[in-house]
Formats: C-alpha cells, structure tokens, sequence
C-alpha cells in the first residue's frame, strides 16, 4: 500500500488530455493502494480540482501547448507547496522539458 506522510492512502488528482491515459492512470494508482481523488482533461479545470480537493500528490499530463500545462504546474506549486507533482508526457522536445 502506498502510504502519504501522514500515514494514510497517498489522495491523487490526474490532470490529463487524453482520456486512456488518464483510465490507465486511475486503475494503476488504485490497484497499488492510492487513493484517486479525481481526474480532469484540461488545465483549467485540473487546478480547479487539485485546489478543492487538497491532494497529496498531483500527476499532470503535458497538454497541446506546453504553456498552458506549465500554467498548471505553477499554479499548483504557488497554491499547495506541499502537493508532490508528477509531469508526464509523450513528447522529448527541449521546448517540452
């Protein structure tokens, strides 16, 4: 069982485009004991999300413009320090990384 600091399931939001990346997200992270809070396909609505329900840990998906997924990542960080973030994505470009 994955396990937050606190001692308790570790609560996850995904924020993600594509909606079998986020399915597959969700069913591996609760077959391993995490508990997965909710799930989003666009930034906006992922720090929506991530702000209501306080999440230990954030795993986000790089959108169509790297701007707006790094929007999410900062917005994440300036609102909850604390929450772990994951950024996943398909694509290798410096622009990307």
């Amino acid at each position: 069982m994955t396990e937050s600091a606190s001692g308790e399931d570790l609560r996850i939001v995904i924020v993600n485009p594509d909606e079998f990346t986020r399915a597959l997200l969700r069913r591996h992270l609760a077959t391993n004991g995490c508990r997965v809070l909710g799930d989003a396909s666009e930034a906006k609505a992922g720090l929506r999300l991530v702000r209501s329900l306080q999440p230990d840990l954030a795993v986000l998906g790089i959108g169509r413009t790297a701007e707006s997924s790094v929007e999410l990542v900062a917005g994440v960080r300036e609102d909850m320090p604390s929450c772990g973030i994951i950024v996943l994505s398909d694509r290798d470009t410096p622009e990307v990384i």
